[in-house]
This record gives structure tokens, C-alpha cells and sequence, in this order.
């Protein structure tokens, strides 16, 4: 891959440096691959960041012994899985699943019936539940999420404000890729059911939650 966009790299492509998941991390990166290209003996000064699998859920599974979550977050290897199992992903289906279900019941919300969110929106709301993350602080991550996830369309969809205000609202995506409006008040009611889920699809999480809030 590197050698492919070597040239994009080391000419410190504007564009292509903020494509990336972390533009500021990147641009270090390919200043560093131009000292190399210059001096083959310069020293590398990057720091490497190892990342875990999410980690909080890690410890919590090793302080309660619970297998389906040490096997979800690999802290025990799954011998059935070739690979590393992903917990964000596991929830993709069931979070969407419960909030499409929610939309078709209550007609105050239907926008929310095939409304399809991705792992990456998911993820942080997901992460920080068990770090008491509040509704209100879920439902900014929602926005937000979804504001970068539509910078990074070819044709960059909507957001009505800067901030996740009362009145402000997003565009999402449905299913076939269609735009719908999301408000405030959408957010907020996702954020509610993605918590309720979570604790459904894991309820030892719900039992260690409530102990730390406790």
C-alpha cells in the first residue's frame, strides 16, 4: 500500500492526508517517510500506538469471569474464529435491529425504521457506555460520528448546525442508501435504545454498570 501512494505520501497530499482516520497522526507519518527518503539512516521518532480490543470491556469480563465477553473482546481466543473477534460489530445487527423495530411501532418515529448505522457511528457510544457515558453525551457522539461519516461522502450530506443544539438536525442513510433527517429528539431516543440493547444482548454488563453506579 505504501509503496503504492509513495508519491502522495512523500509530496504531502493534502487531500489524501485527510482522508485518512487521523490526518494529524498521518502527516507525521509521511513527514517521517520523507526524512527516509532523504536520509536512510534517520531515525523513526514516531511513537507506536498499540491498540486493545476494547479495553474496557477486556477488564470488565476478567474481574467477573465472564466467557462470552472475554471470547468477545479476545482476551480467550475463539478456536471456532479464524480471526480476532470484533465486540463493536457484534452489535451492529442487533443496535440497528432494535431501533429500525422501535421506528415501525411508534409512528412519532418512524424515521428511525430504516435508518442503518455503521460500526464506526456505533462504536463510541458502545465504548463508553460502561464509563457512564449519559444520554445526552451519546447523543453528541451520534452527531458527531455521523457529521465525519458524511465528510467522507463524494457528495457530503447536510447538517443543519455546528453543534448538536436543540433544534439542529443530521442526515443519515438508510438501508439503500437513501438520505433521511434525523433531530434532536431521533438522537436522543437512539442513544436510549442503543443503551437498552446493549444491556440486553449482555446483561452482566447491566449487572457490573449497576454496581459501579452504586
Amino acid at each position: 500500500w505504501i509503496n503504492k501512494k509513495k508519491d502522495q505520501i512523500l509530496k504531502l497530499d493534502k487531500f489524501f492526508i485527510l482522508e485518512s482516520k487521523s490526518p494529524s497522526s498521518f502527516a507525521a507519518f509521511c513527514l517521517e517517510m520523507q526524512e527516509l527518503e532523504s536520509n536512510k539512516n534517520s531515525i523513526i521518532k514516531m511513537p507506536i500506538y498499540i491498540d486493545a480490543t476494547c479495553s474496557g470491556i477486556q477488564h470488565i469480563s476478567a474481574l467477573i469471569g465472564d466467557i462470552e465477553l472475554a471470547t468477545k473482546s479476545n482476551v480467550i481466543l475463539n478456536p471456532n474464529n479464524k480471526g480476532p473477534e470484533d465486540f463493536y460489530l457484534s452489535l451492529v445487527e442487533p443496535l440497528n435491529k432494535s431501533i429500525n423495530e422501535y421506528g415501525k411501532i411508534h409512528p412519532e418515529y418512524a424515521s428511525l425504521s430504516k435508518l442503518q448505522l455503521t460500526r464506526d457511528i456505533l462504536k463510541t457510544p458502545i465504548m463508553t457506555l460502561n464509563y457512564n457515558v449519559s444520554i445526552f453525551g451519546m447523543k453528541e457522539q451520534l452527531f458527531n460520528n455521523l457529521k465525519k461519516a458524511n465528510l467522507k461522502l463524494d457528495q457530503p450530506l447536510e447538517v443543519e448546525s455546528n453543534n448538536a443544539t436543540k433544534n439542529s438536525t443530521i442526515i443519515a442513510l438508510t438501508k439503500d442508501n437513501q438520505k433521511i433527517i434525523l433531530t434532536n429528539r431521533d438522537l436522543i431516543k437512539i442513544a436510549m435504545i442503543i443503551r437498552e440493547t446493549i444491556f440486553v444482548e449482555y446483561p452482566s454488563l447491566k449487572m457490573i454498570y449497576d454496581y459501579f453506579i452504586e
